[in-house]
């Protein structure tokens, strides 16, 4: 009896050996591309909670300097600086509808001075990606940080507020100073 291979031309053994191991590089360039993007995602995210945290310094920074110098270049440095956070809020909470309006978001991410190449990565990867675990609690403390930075917001208004009606003494600026340091 012969074995049955010798009845297959060695063409078609071949490709039965050859087959799998196309497939599976195949799958793998794949998988690795999909993987270069998500992990191009993070790190535009990393960048963008930098950008943040620095609009978010520079805005406590400007509010400081206007409860003290009463310059209104100085509550403008603070209205471009806070638009950092306030922009990314939008593109956060804009990301988190059941059916988001992908212009908005964008506009929020571009507002927030992230790199508009890195934008569609960043919607991608919030929408794809919002339910796991360590995505949900990433957004979930940006969030609640999104609330420091209203509380931000209401203070800088009463301050500027304060400002324009001729408030100028020190012993009246000084308690909304000090909250807004405190936030």
């Amino acid at each position: 009896m012969r074995p049955i291979f010798q009845f297959v031309p060695l063409s078609q053994r071949l490709l039965r050996i050859v087959w799998p191991f196309l497939l599976v590089v195949v799958l793998l360039v794949v998988l690795s591309d999909l993987s270069m993007d998500i992990m191009s995602s993070v790190r535009a995210y990393v960048s963008g909670e930098s950008l943040w945290s620095k609009a978010q310094k520079e805005a406590v920074g400007a509010l400081n300097r206007y409860g003290r110098t009463l310059a209104d270049g100085d509550y403008q440095r603070y209205r471009q600086a806070i638009a950092v956070p306030l922009g990314d809020r939008r593109a956060r909470e804009e990301l988190s509808r059941a059916e988001p309006n992908y212009a908005i978001a964008r506009q929020g991410f571009l507002d927030g001075r992230n790199n508009p190449e890195d934008i569609d990565g960043m919607i991608t990867l919030f929408r794809r990606f919002q339910r796991v675990n360590y995505m949900e609690r990433a957004i979930g403390i940006w969030a609640k940080a999104d609330k420091e930075i209203e509380a931000l917001e209401s203070a800088a208004l009463r301050l500027n507020t304060l400002v324009l009606s001729g408030a100028r003494e020190p012993s009246v600026l000084r308690p909304l100073l000090d909250e807004i340091n405190a936030i």
